[in-house]
């Protein structure tokens, strides 16, 4: 975990770093609590050497307080990764907001954005207004010449304050009135680290297990559900009421009865999904049920709405009959502008899927299948550009034929025909001399596994790319050692990876898994949410292979990739905004829409921030 406390001199920030270090230290059982305070002793000695000669100007000391962090960012990392918790006492946000009076903010922001700089989890920042922090520096006879700059400080504490309405450079902000007591400030610094994360801080191997920070019963217990209905229509008098309501309602349906299509400019159907479940299939799970898939189909419809603006509806149906959930399916049309199935086994899954993607006049995303694929492709384009190979002279083995596997060799030959795909399953490869094939994994040699090769060694030696997408320990140092030089490795099994990063220390790789708290997670919530904004601004029918490519290289297009960070963060905003543009854009191109491209980014802006 990394914390990292901000605020103009003066906010009492070297007294909330204090007391959070001893909290945590108090109530996180064995888990180490480790501070590095910036700038640091290097720092100090450095600019005092180099400001020897003349008064350094405001880029020399930008680039130099980068330094001294990147310095560090190794020690950190480390430290991260051993399950420690690492509070920062200042990061680049404070440079952005000192130095950015002279350089500007773009220039800053731009600059840091594509710099490898791990993100915290939290940034807290005391806001002071700077008469507030210079009475306090001034009993405390310790101003500066820049803390004697009323005008410079509020200008710094605003930069300080649009950082944090924008979640720069980190997705969880905390902005706390620091002109009360330092209890109190306390208190609300606690408050925010026990529930702003699901899951219990780390801890080591001695940690006790248990710990004083909200687990996800008890964050689940205290919302009674992760979704409410907001009403956009306040009806606080008769005139209000009645044009809500009756009569003057009726004649918006007498129009949209005229012309159906009406329903997506006077209702809500242009921006409403349906995210349909059997609960056959949940995550790790297995067959749950419906009652037991909720939380996490109430989980997918908040980061629809977080990342993409959707509602997401979540249907949780008590049938696992086919038949019985597409009837379903179909009969919710009238209110949705897309479906998204979600965790139905299979073949179920690839039928219902094909049936009614291939028949609704609305878009249909099977999110295991598609979202997975998307992110994968994605990841694959950056890892080849860093290892300086094409798809067509690839080989790659994809562990697991099931939802995700079958729709990632589908969409890597439609991305790059020539590229020698070779699909396994729990009974080993899939292969011509295989008889009792099922008929979607039969449909899939038709492009994979060309050379036919039948035993999973044969497919592995020489190898560029490994994908798992089967189970813990599927995967072997001396298989990896066995594939070619600099291989790509995506492990995407969960919980557990199919070989976890700490094994591959010793061998040339990238290496990607399904988890946030290794580099490189592969994570499907960069594909789905604007995917689904793209489609629904356009009022597409449905999703194109081509739609789904473009999503993948929207993804890798935005960020300079490094091989500890192939793909963006999720919570990069700007990220999901390039996907829906470019989905919408393919979408006007493939389907022949009547939609001018040069307005679909105003078009995205706009539904982005509708209500």
């Amino acid at each position: 975990m990394l914390i990292v406390f901000e605020g103009i001199d003066g906010s009492g920030k070297e007294t909330q770093v204090g007391m959070c270090r001893d909290y945590l230290k108090g109530k996180a059982g064995a888990a180490e609590v480790v501070l590095h305070k910036y700038p640091t002793g290097n720092f100090r000695e450095l600019h005092k050497y180099l400001e020897g000669a003349s008064e350094l100007d405001a880029k020399s000391q930008f680039l130099l307080f980068l330094a001294d962090i990147a310095n560090e960012q190794k020690d950190i990392r480390s430290e991260f990764m051993q399950g420690k918790i690492v509070i920062l006492d200042r990061y680049v946000f404070s440079t952005i907001a000192y130095q950015g009076e002279h350089l500007g903010t773009k220039t800053c922001t731009d600059l840091i954005s594509k710099l490898d700089f791990i993100k915290p989890d939290l940034a807290v920042l005391l806001d002071l207004p700077a008469r507030k922090a210079m009475e306090r520096k001034q009993k405390q006879k310790s101003l500066d010449r820049f803390e004697s700059d009323a005008v410079f400080l509020e200008s710094v504490r605003s930069r300080y304050l649009k950082l944090a309405m924008k979640r720069f450079g980190s997705s969880r902000w905390a902005v706390l009135n620091a002109d009360r007591d330092e209890n109190v400030v306390h208190s609300d610094v606690v408050d925010k680290i026990s529930s702003l994360f699901l899951d219990p801080i780390p801890k080591t191997e001695n940690s006790k297990p248990e710990t004083d920070f909200m687990d996800p019963i008890e964050f689940h217990k205290k919302l009674r559900g992760k979704l409410s209905m907001l009403a956009k229509a306040k009806c606080s008098d008769n005139e209000t009421l009645a044009l809500a309501y009756t009569p003057g309602v009726a004649k918006v349906s007498e129009a949209i009865a005229r012309d159906r299509k009406l329903a997506y400019d006077y209702t809500g159907k242009w921006n409403t999904i349906a995210i349909i479940t059997d609960g056959t299939r949940v995550l790790g799970l297995g067959d749950i049920g419906p009652e037991a898939a909720l939380p996490v189909m109430e989980g997918k419809s908040v980061l629809f709405k977080e990342f993409g603006n959707v509602n997401a509806l979540p249907i949780c149906v008590a049938t696992k009959k086919k038949e019985e959930i597409e009837f379903i399916a179909r009969s919710l049309v009238p209110i949705l502008g897309g479906i998204n199935l979600e965790d139905i086994e299979s073949p179920k899954c690839f039928e219902l899927y094909d049936e009614l993607s291939a028949s609704l006049a609305i878009p249909v995303f099977h999110d295991d299948q598609d979202g997975t694929a998307i992110v994968i492709v994605a990841a694959l384009f950056n890892g080849l550009g860093l290892v300086e190979k094409k798809f067509d002279e690839t080989k790659i083995v994809i562990l697991g034929a099931g939802a995700a596997g079958s729709a990632t060799s589908k969409l890597i030959n439609s991305t790059s025909p020539n590229a020698n795909i070779i699909l396994c399953d729990s009974d080993g490869v899939l292969s011509k001399a295989r008889k009792e094939l099922e008929p979607h994994k039969k449909k899939l040699l038709e492009f994979t596994n060309k050379k036919n090769i039948s035993d999973y060694s044969s497919a592995l030696d020489g190898a560029d790319i490994f994908i798992g997408l089967s189970g813990k320990g599927k995967l072997t140092i001396a298989q990896v050692k066995s594939m070619a030089e600099d291989p790509i490795i995506l492990a995407l099994s969960n919980p557990e990876p199919e070989i976890k990063p700490s094994e591959l220390d010793s061998v040339k790789c990238i290496v990607g898994t399904g988890r946030s708290d290794f580099h490189n997670q592969v994570n499907n919530v960069l594909a789905f949410p604007g995917i689904f904004r793209g489609v629904l601004s356009a009022r597409a029918p449905k999703i194109t292979q081509n739609m789904k490519a473009n999503a993948a290289k929207a993804i890798a297009n935005s960020i300079e990739p490094t091989r500890s960070k192939i793909l963006p963060f999720a919570f990069e905003k700007e990220v999901h905004r390039k996907v829906a543009i470019d989905v919408a854009l393919t979408a006007i191109a493939d389907l022949n829409l009547d939609i001018d491209e040069d307005d679909v980014p105003a078009i995205i802006d706009k539904d982005l921030a509708e209500a």
